[in-house]
């Protein structure tokens, strides 16, 4: 190398305009497709299924935007569930023990709330599980 080439300021010049201008466009285009990936993510749809006596009575989509108050009978009594922010529970029943009542809030996908005297089952199906299939 010629020391009459390099520049006054000893520093030698890797990249080039076009270089750095290509560089730029190639990192915009590679957010975007990253920024539409995010957008357009497809979340698993969650649905709260409500059996009685072992059959389907109502299935519903939980959503966040959901809130409401089911009565459901069979003919052994009552239970009252509450729909909120995606997540369900049962607030008041007709049976002795009040089990259902105790188990709380349910939301994730395989959880139950099973009123056995009153013979009425509130699942959360479909969405994605947080458990595998190791899990017990």
């Amino acid at each position: 190398m010629n020391l009459n080439s390099l520049p006054q300021n000893g520093v030698v010049k890797i990249l080039k305009k076009g270089d750095l201008i290509l560089s730029g466009t190639l990192l915009v285009v590679c957010l975007i497709f990253v920024g539409i990936k995010l957008y357009n993510r497809n979340y698993p749809v969650k649905f709260l299924e409500i059996k009685v006596d072992g059959e389907l009575y109502r299935k519903m989509e939980l959503k966040n935007t959901l809130d409401s108050l089911l009565e459901v009978s069979s003919k052994e009594g009552k239970v009252s569930i509450e729909i909120k922010d995606g997540k369900t529970r049962v607030i008041d029943s007709t049976c002795k023990d009040k089990l259902c009542e105790k188990m709380g809030w349910i939301s994730a996908t395989g959880e139950v709330i099973t009123c056995l005297p009153n013979r009425i089952t509130v699942s959360i199906i479909g969405g994605s599980s947080d458990y595998d299939s190791t899990t017990y």
